[in-house]
């Protein structure tokens, strides 16, 4: 699992599909966004991740995510990932990035109950 703190991040992230999809998320962010603390991603690596508490490093509510979890909004289809939406707050939320090399959107969904 890797936390991106920064958009600087991102060039470091080997798999190119995720490495876009993080650049393109990075420029809808609105200019008053404050990253990381309005909210942040999270690249998933092994499924195993997703199947266990997800300790969050930033936000002071609710610092976990798990698959059993409410705060799971959306899971979102791109070509060749899966983006999971987590909402912790009023004003925090986390996304999660999965290639579908590691989990397709289908089995995110079964896993998730979405």
């Amino acid at each position: 699992m890797i936390h991106i703190e920064n958009k600087e991040k991102v060039v470091f992230i080997e798999n190119t599909i995720i490495r876009d999809g993080l650049e393109k998320e990075f420029e809808r962010l609105p200019l008053d966004f404050e990253y990381p603390l309005f909210g942040y991603f999270i690249v998933i690596e092994d499924i195993k991740e997703l199947e266990q508490s997800i300790i969050l490093k930033y936000g002071n509510t609710n610092n976990t995510i798990r698959p059993d979890n409410d705060n799971i909004e959306m899971i979102e289809k791109f070509n060749g990932y899966s983006q999971i939406v987590c909402i912790q707050s009023a004003d925090f939320g986390v996304s999660l990035f999965v290639s579908d090399r590691i989990a397709t959107y289908e089995q995110l969904v079964k896993l998730f109950e979405i």
